[in-house]
């Protein structure tokens, strides 16, 4: 859409336009507050035969020099559970977003699940409300998009498995380096708005899926590309899920052949060839994730891995829930170490009684350092050099917390004198069952 179709309309003073944002934060701000009639709908403790999970963003930004998980705000999540009543908010009231593409303010993110006992529904649902996206000022002004809003629900009912989704952009201001601010038409599903020299701006997209065993619902407020740089912001985006079929517990676990945190947490690489369990397990298949080569992801640090695969399965029957969550990679070089093969693999059981069985398994095969073959543990937790620093060296990482159990065959982490370490994991994997 052309900026013809742009609609003027009565001059606004800038104050006016931050009063009524403030405003939309504050609405925002309040909707998070619990009601009477919420807390008799919300069932807070009760186990219920469905796998659920949900989850919400305010912001998530994808840019090429943007790392990955360092570019979302407002984040909410309901991580796999049986239990209704269970909820996670978060409220940001400003943020500036990674390369400074633009400032968020008033995001509202709730997650839940929860019974409707007279109507017989069980839900699971995400909620996302964003009161304002100010893209970066420009010589051409500045864009402001207004209450944004996304609900994602995944719900059983009298009439079995259905997905809900909703999305809407409130309004669309240009405000002009010299000028009054100007309202912009909103953008249909199939339209999107292209505001030259600044941004195009899509109505977020929506998906459900449905079936006798489970539902799906995704939503997406608003996708917006900013022009100058390319960099993507998804605004309100949320996801909730539901499936049949627990037992004795469902399942939270995944396996990554790669875990990477160059510089801490304030660049996460992020997982190479990544698996997750779903909810409510495999039914018994055997489901996997490979890759001939996974250089390309820590080439920058010196880090060359060869090829890798994941492999993972999850049961459930009346006698007991039980999964696993492999990981494996092969030839492995940092500087003067190399390794020939890591594997690693996590079990977990409940069985009907609720007694909890848990195991871990490492396998580091031809480790040396310098040309001279050595045995792993040999080298656990002690500290050895590499061209541009020290590194340190653990070995069969191992962590169990309630419900489940966490694997790291090799860690290694990079020690350069800075407050901040690189920590590379390899061979991760973890698994629970939990309520």
């Amino acid at each position: 859409m052309s900026p013809h179709h742009m609609t003027a309309r009565r001059p606004v003073r800038l104050s006016t336009v931050v009063a009524g944002v403030a405003s939309a934060a504050l609405g925002a701000t309040l909707a998070l507050a619990p009601t009477s009639a919420q807390a008799r709908v919300d069932d807070e403790g009760t186990p219920t035969p469905f796998a659920m999970k949900a989850k919400g963003f305010g912001t998530t930004v994808i840019g090429d020099q943007i790392p990955a998980d360092s570019q979302k705000t407002g984040r909410s999540v309901v991580s796999c559970t049986s239990m209704a009543g269970v909820g996670n908010r978060n409220f940001v009231a400003e943020a500036e977003l990674p390369e400074d593409v633009a400032t968020v303010r008033g995001v509202a993110s709730h997650s839940r699940t929860l019974r409707k006992p007279k109507k017989g529904i069980v839900a699971t649902v995400s909620r996302e409300r964003v009161a304002e996206v100010v893209l970066a000022q420009t010589e051409l002004g500045t864009l402001s998009i207004q209450g944004l809003r996304s609900t994602a629900t995944a719900q059983h009912g009298p009439d079995g498995f259905r997905a809900i989704t909703d999305n809407q952009i409130g309004r669309i201001v240009l405000t002009p380096a010299l000028g009054d601010p100007v309202e912009i038409e909103i953008p249909d599903a199939d339209t999107p708005i292209t505001i030259p020299g600044l941004a195009t701006i899509e109505l977020g997209r929506n998906v459900t899926k449905q079936s006798k065993r489970g539902a799906y619902a995704y939503s997406v407020a608003a996708k917006i590309t900013v022009i100058p740089t390319g960099t993507k912001v998804f605004v309100g985006r949320t996801t909730a899920q539901m499936d049949r079929g627990v037992i004795n517990g469902v399942f939270e676990g995944s396996a990554a052949a790669v875990k990477a945190n160059v510089l801490g947490d304030l660049l996460q690489v992020g997982r190479a060839v990544n698996q997750v369990m779903p909810c409510a397990g495999t039914e018994g298949e055997a489901q996997s994730n490979a890759a001939a080569d996974t250089t390309g992801m820590l080439q920058a640090q010196g880090l060359d891995v060869g090829a890798a695969k994941v492999w993972q399965r999850g049961d459930q029957s009346r006698r007991k829930t039980a999964g696993i969550e492999r990981s494996q990679i092969a030839d492995l070089t940092l500087g003067p170490i190399t390794v020939d093969a890591i594997k690693g693999a996590v079990r977990v059981a409940r069985l009907a009684d609720g007694t909890l069985k848990r195991s871990a398994s490492t396998n580091v095969i031809g480790f040396s350092m310098d040309g001279e073959q050595m045995a792993p543990e040999d080298l656990n937790n002690q500290v050895v050099e590499i061209p541009g620093g020290l590194l340190k060296i653990q070995t069969n990482v191992v962590k169990r917390y309630p419900g489940g159990i966490r694997l790291v065959p090799l860690r290694l982490t990079l020690l350069d004198g800075t407050d901040v370490d690189s920590v590379v994991d390899l061979g991760f994997s973890r698994l629970a069952i939990v309520d």
